[in-house]
């Protein structure tokens, strides 16, 4: 929903802790105050290109307004993502530089690109019945694997449900402890989400290897585990196939992890996805 009272924030970022800025976009906290109000996580657009505010104005909808319509519609389907709370933007017409924003609850997990660059042994998140330090050990071969396995299920998921992002990668996905002491998942990040009938074999092996790079820097073996999370929920994929595919593309991983461009998820999409024959 438009929410006024977010409107502040479209020029005044006093009160925000900066995660991130960039030409076009800005990505705040609000921490929560001592009235009561709960941390939001808050991703500001700045539309300056002429395009981007035509496409605003045709489509009847800013970026932040349709990272809201995404988030609400992946709630709706049974996706984890942060409750959205809602957007509001101060674009009017064509000749200025216009505004729009996206707000959602602030989780305190650990994005999963956070959690695999550290590759630390041990590692501290915030369980959902508030503060816990979790001896989770994720990075150790057992605990990994066991993350692994359940990532393939949620990324399985996603396809099952009709959900494709073209740049699906570690660093748009959350994790927590959930009570029971396995991983939980949330997808962020709502640019390049769109919704299908159906999730066709090239889009799911794009997604697969955008992840999988990642996950081997790890372990060389990470990927096994994921084909069998992924195929033990999405049948029609063998695992046997996957694992493979994924191998051949193994040497072509490493050389671009080893280029030292792990953080830019774009070029690593772009040199490995599949194309269409």
């Amino acid at each position: 929903m438009m929410n006024r009272s977010l409107a502040k924030y479209l020029d005044d970022l006093t009160d925000c802790v900066i995660i991130r800025k960039d030409e076009d976009k800005i990505i705040v906290k609000i921490p929560d105050d001592r009235n009561g109000t709960a941390a939001l996580f808050v991703k500001i657009y700045i539309h300056k290109g002429l395009r981007s505010r035509l496409r605003n104005l045709l489509n009847g909808k800013t970026a932040g307004k349709r990272d809201h319509q995404v988030c609400v519609k992946l709630q709706e389907i049974g996706i984890q993502v942060p409750k959205p709370v809602g957007y509001c933007d101060n674009q009017t017409n064509l000749l200025s530089t216009g505004k729009s924003l996206f707000a959602a609850q602030w989780l305190d997990g650990k994005s999963l690109a956070a959690l695999i660059h550290k590759k630390s042994r041990q590692t501290d998140f915030k369980g959902k019945a508030g503060a816990e330090k979790t001896d989770a050990r994720l990075i150790e071969k057992n605990g990994f694997s066991t993350l692994c396995y359940q990532l393939g299920g949620f990324v399985a998921t996603l396809h099952n449900k009709g959900v494709y992002s073209k740049d699906l990668n570690v660093g748009n996905v959350l994790i927590e402890i959930a009570n029971t002491g396995l991983p939980d998942f949330f997808l962020l990040d709502y640019e390049n989400v769109c919704f299908k009938k159906q999730v066709g074999r090239n889009k799911s092996l794009n997604n697969i290897i955008q992840v999988c790079a990642a996950l081997m820097q790890v372990n060389e073996t990470a990927y096994e585990d994921f084909c069998s999370g992924y195929a033990k929920a999405r049948p029609q994929f063998n695992v046997l196939e996957l694992k493979g595919y994924i191998l051949e593309k193994a040497k072509r991983l490493q050389v671009l992890w080893k280029e030292k461009i792990d953080g830019n998820f774009e070029r690593i999409a772009e040199a490995l996805k599949t194309r269409n024959r």
